[in-house]
């Protein structure tokens, strides 16, 4: 028990890996998706590979490959098995993906996380400056670094 609880917590530091001490064949496990800025109603898809120590890249974004999702904010984001993230309300979100099982002491824990940001409807870049807003003052809509210049 000890074994695996030392392997959960070398997997989730960045600069420790997996193989690296002898706890299985991952090296990383790697959470990602087209934008980390959206507005409440948006959905995008969350993407979940693998990296073995190998270098073989494996694609684990499904629930059926043994990954489930949590949020630390499911008023800000939720997410369904298959790696949908809907947003749900304004705010940010980490969103955690875990790979493997934990009553099973033979198969390895990898987890990973995204923080996501949601804006409110009609803010495209979701820093807080309505888009129209940006537009009638020569912002980028798209953009959230002109946040700080407002």
């Amino acid at each position: 028990m000890i074994r695996r609880w030392l392997g959960l917590i070398l997997l989730t530091s960045p600069l420790l890996s997996s193989a690296a001490f002898g706890f299985g064949m991952s090296e990383s496990l790697i959470v990602s998706a087209s934008t980390a800025t959206i507005v409440v109603g948006q959905t995008v898809a969350l993407h979940v590979t693998a990296i073995r120590a190998d270098g073989v890249v494996v694609d684990l974004t499904s629930g059926a490959s043994g990954t489930f999702y949590t949020s630390t904010n499911p008023q800000v984001a939720t997410i369904e098995p298959d790696g949908q993230l809907h947003a749900i309300g304004v705010g940010t979100a980490l969103v955690r993906a875990t790979n493997g099982d934990m009553n099973d002491p033979t198969r390895e824990i990898l987890t990973g996380s995204l923080t996501i940001t949601v804006g409110p409807p009609g803010d495209s870049d979701a820093d807080g400056l309505p888009d129209s807003f940006e537009l009638a003052n020569g912002l980028n809509p798209f953009s959230p670094l002109d946040a700080a210049i407002d």
